[in-house]
């Protein structure tokens, strides 16, 4: 009987080992960005949102890493500034709503009072609001 109850707990220790190696978080790098980029760029509503998806999981991936989430904002803020598509600049907006610091204000801050962006601007400045 106690045979089989080492067992079992060595057992399940091994299965949770085994577990928490299958899926460990990758170690993200600023360079992964571009060809989402790229692709969110020419993003219209009507298509597919794999590229969306994905720099979102990357965002995700990043959240720990504060160099690399500084990298992300400045990028994100030359990507609203750029001759992306409505649609790829409204997602852009609303990932920079999730990590936006005190840095993306001199870049948000006019774009409130262009037609093209007031709308889309006010994401990353509400969330701002929310978290203060």
């Amino acid at each position: 009987m106690m045979k089989r109850a080492i067992q079992l707990v060595i057992g399940t220790a091994a299965t949770l080992a085994l577990w928490a190696q299958v899926s460990p978080k990758a170690v993200r790098t600023a360079d992964e960005m571009n060809p989402l980029l790229a692709k969110i760029a020419t993003y219209g509503f009507e298509e597919s949102r794999i590229p969306l998806a994905q720099f979102t999981m990357f965002v995700q991936d990043s959240l720990t890493n504060p160099a690399l989430l500084k990298q992300i904002e400045a990028r994100l803020l030359q990507f609203v500034q750029s001759d992306a598509t409505a649609a790829g600049k409204d997602f852009a907006f609303r990932e920079l709503s999730l990590i936006a610091t005190d840095a993306s204000l001199p870049v948000l801050t006019p774009m409130l009072t262009a037609p093209a962006t007031a709308e889309m601007a006010r994401w990353p400045k509400r969330q701002r609001r929310r978290w203060r």
